[in-house]
C-alpha cells in the first residue's frame, strides 16, 4: 500500500479479501461481492469502490500494472461465477 506496508490480497466466491503479511488466515480487511460498487486499476494503482458512498475507497500499489491486470480478471471471472448462482433457476 501507499505506506509501503506489504500485504496479501486474496480474491474468492464471497469477495475480496486483504491480508497481512504475517497473517494470511485471518483478513484485515474483507469485501463482500454484494457491497463492491466498482473495481478499476491505473497502473500500479488498484481501486476498490464500496457501495456505500460514506465508506473510504480502498486503494493499494502493486509493483507492476501487469499484476492489477491479472488481478482485476480474477475479480471479473470470480464476480461473474457469483452472479450465476444467485441467479434462480429457469422453469425449462
Amino acid at each position: 500500500n501507499k505506506k509501503g506496508t506489504e500485504l496479501w490480497f486474496g480474491v474468492d466466491c464471497r469477495g475480496i479479501n486483504v491480508y497481512e503479511r504475517d497473517n494470511r488466515l485471518s483478513p484485515k480487511v474483507t469485501f463482500p461481492w454484494s457491497e463492491i460498487k466498482n473495481i478499476s486499476f491505473k497502473d500500479k494503482k488498484f481501486t476498490i469502490k464500496n457501495v456505500d458512498k460514506k465508506a473510504p475507497d480502498f486503494m493499494f500499489y502493486a509493483p507492476k500494472s501487469r499484476i492489477n491486470k491479472l488481478i482485476l480478471e480474477l475479480c471479473v471471472g470470480n464476480h461473474d461465477l457469483f452472479m450465476r448462482r444467485r441467479k434462480p433457476d429457469s422453469m425449462e
